[in-house]
């Protein structure tokens, strides 16, 4: 079972290079060249214009341009891109109970979580409430290090100009977005996930340190603060106020 589990685990990050990625570069390269036509013929002002048409559009540009104002839609729908990029999308959906944290029963039943466990997690969100932890317990689940570095706490893809070189990343949890910051951090350290999460194989394929499943990093860190990462045994000590 382990070997397979092995083999299989490029699948998920190669089907979304090859599958994902490559088809839709193939059909934007094609459409590209749609789109010099329409712009040879005055119907657009840009190639890659035609990506904000839809399918039916397009047809209709090549049917009867007279039918269909390309230029007035295209520059429409740039401006909703525009403002649609300033919405930060909520960390979750719905509320947060004391009961959903402490005391909601498949945490042991569905997930098999110890009472010792449960203890913890109490404890855990306690200590969240005073905001002065200086020790994080999490998973180890990177590369055997134990490194000192100053954090930067990114909530998503719109801070990652915040990341300078030989920073420690704090987050809630990555994902194949976030790669273009890996080459210039030391260390992560998330709120969630687990042995097998994208921080914790990321991590690894990089060689730095990578402490997950902390529930309360981003919570508890500040820009600024001077910590131990300690990739061995899944703690984060603080070191140095902001």
């Amino acid at each position: 079972k382990m070997e397979r589990a092995i083999r299989m685990a490029p699948l998920t990050p190669n089907h979304h290079f090859y599958i994902d990625q490559q088809t839709n570069a193939a059909a934007k390269y094609v459409l590209r060249e749609l789109g010099k036509k329409f712009v040879k013929e005055g119907l657009l002002e840009e190639p890659y214009d035609i990506l904000y048409l839809k399918y039916d559009e397009i047809r209709t540009l090549f049917a009867d341009p007279s039918e269909i104002d390309a230029k007035a839609l295209v520059k429409q729908r740039k401006e909703e891109r525009e403002k649609a990029k300033e919405i930060i999308p909520a960390p979750y959906v719905g509320t947060i109970t004391e009961w959903s944290i402490k005391e909601e029963p498949y945490k042991q039943g569905l997930w098999g979580w110890s009472l010792e466990k449960l203890q913890q997690e109490k404890e855990t969100y306690e200590l969240a409430k005073t905001g002065k932890a200086k020790i994080l317990k999490g998973l180890a689940a990177g590369a055997p290090k134990v490194i000192e570095g100053v954090v930067k706490v990114v909530e998503g893809p719109h801070e990652f100009d915040k990341v300078e070189d030989g920073d420690i990343l704090v987050c809630d949890i990555t994902s194949p977005a976030w790669i273009s910051v890996y080459p210039k951090i030391k260390g992560v350290i998330t709120n969630s996930g687990g042995l097998s999460s994208h921080p914790a194989i990321v991590s690894r394929e990089f060689g730095i340190p990578c402490v997950v499943s902390t529930r309360i990093a981003t919570r508890m860190l500040k820009d600024g603060m001077k910590v131990r990462l300690d990739g061995i045994n899944g703690i984060v000590t603080v070191l140095e106020e902001e």
